[in-house]
């Protein structure tokens, strides 16, 4: 039984390892952990500045360097009767 274990372990390893130009190791976990490494430095670089939330922060705080997610955010949010009125005023002076 040990050596039915060992020998698929062994091949298993040989298939991995065997290149001698590191091919296998740089395709195959080498890729994997740099895709993971790249989707822990993007969440850790862009979400919210609050202590304990993973939300994406993308709104600046007015007179800081934070960063926080629409519900941290200490301003409200516009309504749609806002935007619209606003979208139309800008057109307006477009003509």
């Amino acid at each position: 039984m040990f050596a039915t274990v060992f020998d698929a372990r062994w091949h298993a390893l040989r298939w991995t390892w065997h290149d001698p130009d590191g091919y296998n190791i740089v395709s195959g976990p080498l890729a994997d952990i740099t895709l993971l490494g790249a989707a822990y430095v993007f969440v850790r670089r862009h979400n919210c500045h609050v202590k304990g939330c993973w939300r994406l922060g993308r709104h600046p705080v007015s007179g800081t360097t934070y960063i926080v997610c629409r519900k941290h955010h200490p301003d409200d949010s516009p309504t749609a009767e806002q935007v619209r009125a606003e979208h139309l005023a800008a057109g307006r002076q477009c003509l």
